[in-house]
């Protein structure tokens, strides 16, 4: 199998638009902040597999792949045929407390839909299931993780300690 890299090939590009306000709670000195992310790749650098043709059987209807080019196995094409689409919705709490204490928490929600994970993937798993319909790769990314809690804080104790505890939970990507 050989890897080619395709002749226009051109750096990945991204737009992204996010939108958010801050808002201070009472008279204390804690903030709350709302943020929404939009990000939109395009031109993603994806890898398939071009020396691939489903050819169907007429009498068993079973689906086989030929080698057009039988010298090779596989011609794998670095492209940019991948696109990518991140939506999040982010919330804050941070601030200082009553005795100098700082807190800060944050809460995301977020989808994250691609067509191909990275340039790279691990064989077989990483590869499109169907080299000659990229498209039908679009869906859920294996890095997505739909909701992420991070909440730490810096605590000044008697003595000139400080105490700076993290805590984070990730659901499953």
């Amino acid at each position: 199998q050989i890897a080619l890299m395709d002749t226009t090939l051109d750096a990945p590009q991204a737009d992204q638009a996010t939108v958010g306000f801050t808002m201070k709670l009472g008279h204390s000195n804690l903030f709350v902040d709302l943020e929404g992310v939009y990000v939109e790749g395009d031109e993603e650098i994806t890898v398939r597999d071009r020396n691939f043709t489903l050819v169907q059987n007429a009498s068993t209807g079973r689906y086989s792949v030929v080698r057009p080019n039988t010298s090779y196995d596989q011609v794998n094409v670095y492209a940019n045929e991948g696109r990518s689409e991140y939506k999040a919705l982010v919330a804050s709490l941070n601030g200082t407390l009553s005795g100098g204490h700082y807190v800060t928490a944050s809460f995301t929600y977020a989808d994250k839909k691609n067509i191909s994970d990275d340039f790279s993937p691990e064989f077989p798993y990483g590869y499109p299931s169907d080299p000659t319909n990229m498209e039908g790769e679009w869906g859920r990314s294996r890095g997505a993780e739909e909701f992420r809690f991070v909440a730490t804080g810096v605590f000044l104790l008697p003595w000139g300690f400080t105490v700076a505890p993290t805590f984070e939970y990730g659901s499953g990507q």
